[in-house]
């Protein structure tokens, strides 16, 4: 009872909770889940598991946060309730790593092949190139969850591209076409890997895709 008086008393005086742990209860909304925190409508605020709720349940409160358990390291395993709470749909949120402009410069003055020593983290750019190059991008396994920027000190075109993959701007991505940058110095793309494809994070100037 002493450590209860003790909380009580701080709580009472100066609303100080010094931790919160939340042990959960296991309940099935769709899945199996436990339930750490519901709202005053008996809706799931927070609950993790093993599976994501199936779409279109009810029950789940909008903004709702699911903590995927088994998420593999270097995975995002947050994901947030995007629908309403009489029919979830629980959507993945990424860690997308900001480039920021004073990073590393990696200079690209010819068309080459870019690896990730030479492009992870990094702002690409086409210094001392006297015409347009092509650069394309690092196998995909080797970029999952890594961003890079390509911008330009030269007013020359930069393509983006790499054969079977997709880089997506807008939505659009076919595999093996281009991404271009236009000739302004400036002009910059943010880009970023998920693993699978590459796609435009962020971007500055006029970016095509080729048709």
């Amino acid at each position: 009872m002493a450590g209860l008086d003790k909380f009580l008393y701080n709580f009472a005086k100066r609303f100080a909770i010094p931790m919160v742990k939340f042990t959960g209860r296991t309940e099935t909304v769709s899945v199996s889940l436990s339930i750490l925190a519901k709202d005053s409508s008996n809706k799931v605020l927070i609950c993790r598991g093993l599976t994501v709720p199936t779409d279109g349940t009810s029950g789940f409160s909008k903004g709702a946060i699911f903590i995927k358990t088994d998420a593999a390291t270097g995975v995002s395993g947050l994901y947030i309730n995007v629908g309403i709470s009489t029919a979830c749909i629980f959507t993945l949120l990424n860690y997308v790593p900001w480039v920021s402009g004073s990073a590393t410069v990696s200079a690209q003055n010819n068309s080459a092949t870019l690896t990730a020593a030479t492009c992870a983290g990094q702002n690409v750019t086409n210094t001392g190139a006297g015409a347009g190059i092509l650069l394309t991008l690092p196998a995909v396994a080797t970029m999952k969850n890594i961003s890079f920027r390509v911008q330009l000190t030269v007013a020359q075109i930069v393509d983006l591209s790499l054969a079977a993959t997709s880089v997506y701007l807008g939505g659009s991505g076919v595999a093996g076409k281009y991404l271009r940058i236009a000739a302004v110095i400036g002009n910059y793309a943010d880009i970023f890997c998920d693993g699978t494809s590459y796609h435009v994070v962020g971007y500055s100037g006029v970016l095509t895709k080729e048709a």
